[in-house]
């Protein structure tokens, strides 16, 4: 198989995690695959009925396009990003739910039950991020 270089015309999915809970790594790793798990399991249900495409996050067919696109361009590149509490807010207020979906913790461990975590996008091109990803650095 031959490796694409990514560019900016490569679609990546945008993973912002809230960094003030001070998660650890494996904490912080399981809330960042489940992000990638709901986008992947509410795009699989709306590849499966052609009915429900109407619903969730990819009812809009644009989202829907890109999300086939990343799966379909070999790359399948994810970058992450780190938020401080007004960064979170911020984002929370200025995207758009129907292109995120962001992970609520159950409680079992590290934080209190209820906890927003982790934020997920819908695969967009680098060169096409919000200009609110664009202000963040990549998680250290």
């Amino acid at each position: 198989m031959v490796m694409k270089t990514p560019d900016a015309s490569t679609f990546a999915m945008y993973i912002v995690v809230r960094e003030s809970l001070n998660m650890s790594i494996g904490k912080t790793a399981a809330q960042c695959c489940h992000a990638v798990q709901y986008l992947m399991a509410d795009f699989a249900r709306c590849s499966a009925d052609d009915n429900s495409i109407a619903d969730g996050i990819f009812g809009n067919c644009a989202c829907f396009c890109c999300m086939s696109e990343w799966i379909t361009d070999g790359l399948h590149t994810k970058i992450v990003l780190g938020a401080d509490e007004k960064e979170w807010a911020r984002l929370l207020v200025d995207t758009d739910t129907t292109h995120r979906v962001v992970v609520t913790d159950a409680g079992l461990t590290e934080l209190e039950p209820g906890t927003d975590t982790v934020m997920a996008f819908v695969p967009m091109r680098k060169s096409d991020r919000l200009v609110c990803l664009k202000r963040l650095q990549a998680l250290k």
